[in-house]
């Protein structure tokens, strides 16, 4: 049997739906696997649209897709991406340590869980707030089953938001399901290389519409107050 070649995966194929439902009620050991899979693939779609694809150049399949890459980890795709101006610090932080707790898991050589120091430890320093609109509306679609759009979302003094995200893997869930929305929105923001050639060329104009099924009923930035 052919040996399967790795991949980025597309936005497209990263359904946000199905990673909160395994993050919120799966094992500990998926939930770590699929937030780091999720996190990582995300940023790789990124580069991926902006980078030339030219193969004598190795990219974008051979730098993203190579095992020995210089943009095949998780870590070197989201510095990558931080150099480039395609993320804030806060979100690089974050997807660096969601990095290190799935590594965690993958290759501890004995089951472990997010009561494990280590995971723990990575977990606390985890941006993640619910002192935000939209981070609350986030967290409500995540652990409220997308209930945002009945009822209005009130972000939360800061005491209680640390209160409601104090246990290593709330935190985490949420921390991965922000880090992956902000990536994802991202692509948005930014023009691939074969946009930009075309305006070049042909005067060609216009923002690139969103995917249908890809808008997040969960994510609702003008949340009430």
């Amino acid at each position: 049997m052919a040996k399967k070649k790795r991949r980025v995966i597309p936005f497209e194929e990263l359904v946000p739906r199905a990673l909160i439902n395994s993050m919120r009620d799966g094992p500990d050991l998926a939930c770590a696997l699929l937030g780091g899979a999720y996190v990582e693939n995300a940023a790789g779609a990124l580069l991926e649209k902006i980078m030339i694809n030219d193969p004598d150049a190795n990219g974008p399949n051979g730098v993203l897709n190579d095992a020995k890459g210089i943009l095949s980890t998780a870590s070197a795709r989201v510095d990558m991406c931080y150099c480039l101006g395609l993320i804030d610090q806060v979100t690089r932080k974050n997807a660096k340590s969601i990095a290190k707790v799935r590594n965690a898991f993958a290759h501890s050589h004995q089951p472990i869980d997010f009561n494990n120091e280590e995971v723990k430890h990575e977990c606390k320093d985890l941006h993640a707030s619910l002192s935000d609109p939209g981070n609350v509306a986030v967290f409500a679609g995540m652990f409220g089953g997308l209930s945002t759009s009945i009822r209005p979302i009130k972000p939360l003094d800061p005491i209680t938001s640390e209160r409601l995200l104090s246990n290593a893997r709330d935190r985490f869930v949420f921390a991965a399901c922000w880090t992956f929305l902000v990536l994802h929105n991202a692509i948005y923001a930014v023009k691939s290389h074969k946009d930009i050639h075309d305006e070049l060329m042909f005067g060609r104009k216009g923002p690139t519409p969103l995917p249908s099924g890809l808008t997040f009923l969960f994510l609702k930035k003008d949340a009430k107050k």
